[in-house]
């Protein structure tokens, strides 16, 4: 981003600029949060800062974006501010990341302390309006599937063997060498086929002709999809089908035991009290305008909350558009020198 700070579309920043530092997630970063708990169980060996909460790591609970927002996400920021001698830090989360921070800061408000600004890009909260024919159909068969396993099965804990009655892995679309030479063979430049690769990315996120870097498609395809818990996919699903933005659902039942209300509980955005700066694009098929402009009114005790829309932009050019650094990066940049 800036001197001294390595930049990537698929890490979190490790930054060595003067604090508060910026703090980065993205989908590729949150997806070594969907699958900790079951890495942390299978394999003893990985460093504890790549663990979940204790209270995760030691049960057979599959999380969901709801779990990771409120046990990792703080955990990593305490973690960076603990390392940095900081008492605040800048949060930039593209997609399902800047869910994760709407989560944390609603249901542990004292971290909105913590975070200095938050700069969302294509966030996601609502998504009652989403329109990807690909994505969307999708999540809402897993939801469906995950609410009737959780029914029947009557205890959380119990979802092991209604999986093993549906066939649906812990983890959905894992990342595979399989995948990625299909991708580097398929959507490389001189290929027949890329023109495929385009347009099925087109009908994930949206489409933007003049942004496309097809060189580096190969690449981009290489690590997306990543891999995510059926739990979190099955969370968005809901969210999707219902307009939401609220807990898991696992049907009147459990709702009854786990919350004490028949439908799951709404997050409460009003909590949300540190600046938040909100990027969208008019041509994203996941997180529509609509969606955003009713984020942006429920973030209504945020301390300086903006918006500003992309013309042209879709999901994914926020992380792979050819132009992403001088149109986004470098404003987003300009921007955190006014926090500074």
């Amino acid at each position: 981003m800036r001197s001294g700070v390595r930049w990537s579309a698929s890490d979190i920043v490790k930054p060595s600029l003067p604090i508060p530092s910026p703090l980065v997630f993205n989908w590729h970063a949150v997806r070594r949060m969907m699958v900790s708990a079951m890495h942390c169980k299978t394999k003893p060996s990985v460093p504890l800062t790549h663990c979940p909460h204790p209270a995760l790591a030691n049960s057979q609970i599959i999380p969901s974006m709801h779990e990771m927002g409120v046990h990792d996400t703080p955990a990593v920021i305490d973690y960076i501010l603990s390392r940095a001698l900081s008492t605040e830090l800048y949060y930039i989360g593209h997609s399902l990341g800047a869910s994760l921070f709407f989560i944390m800061t609603s249901e542990k408000p004292e971290y909105n302390s913590k975070v200095r600004a938050m700069i969302g890009l294509a966030p996601g909260a609502f998504l009652g309006n989403a329109r990807s024919p690909i994505v969307v159909p999708w999540f809402k068969a897993l939801a469906k599937l995950q609410i009737n396993s959780y029914s029947e099965g009557g205890l959380i804990f119990r979802t092991q063997t209604m999986q093993e009655l549906i066939k649906i892995p812990r983890e959905v679309m894992p990342r595979s060498r399989q995948m990625t030479n299909i991708g580097i063979t398929l959507c490389r430049d001189g290929a027949l086929t890329q023109y495929v690769c385009l347009h099925l990315m087109s009908l994930v996120g949206g489409f933007n002709d003049f942004s496309v870097n097809t060189t580096s498609l190969p690449v981009n395809l290489g690590h997306f999809p990543n891999g995510a818990s059926q739990k979190t996919v099955a969370h968005i699903g809901q969210t999707v089908m219902s307009g939401r933005f609220s807990q898991f659902d696992y049907g009147r039942n459990i709702n009854l035991k786990k919350y004490g209300r028949a439908t799951s509980p709404d997050y409460d955005l009003e909590a949300i009290t540190a600046p938040v700066a909100l990027y969208y694009g008019d041509n994203d098929l996941l997180v529509t305008p609509h969606d955003i402009d009713r984020l942006f009114s429920a973030l209504k005790n945020s301390r300086d909350r903006t918006m500003k829309k992309f013309y042209t932009y879709s999901h994914f050019d926020f992380l792979w558009g050819v132009n992403v650094k001088s149109v986004v990066y470098d404003y987003i940049l300009s921007v955190i020198d006014t926090y500074t």
